[in-house]
């Protein structure tokens, strides 16, 4: 009997694991795509502001 027992509680402990794997690449996976979608704004944003920073730099140097 106590033999039993351990092989239950090793293949919970795999199924734990494997389903801990499971989720973990998921999770991975939802995120990269987001920030493979974010990415893009996020340059776009950034290159908007450094352009308003340049433009307000040339009109203090002018005046």
């Amino acid at each position: 009997m106590p033999t039993s027992l351990n092989k239950v509680n090793r293949m919970r402990i795999k199924d734990i694991l494997l389903f801990g794997m499971y989720i973990s690449i998921a999770f991975t996976e939802t995120a990269l795509q987001r920030f493979e979608l974010f990415l893009p704004i996020a340059i776009l944003l950034a290159e908007s502001y450094k352009e308003e920073q340049r433009e307000n730099y040339l009109k203090r140097e002018l005046n």
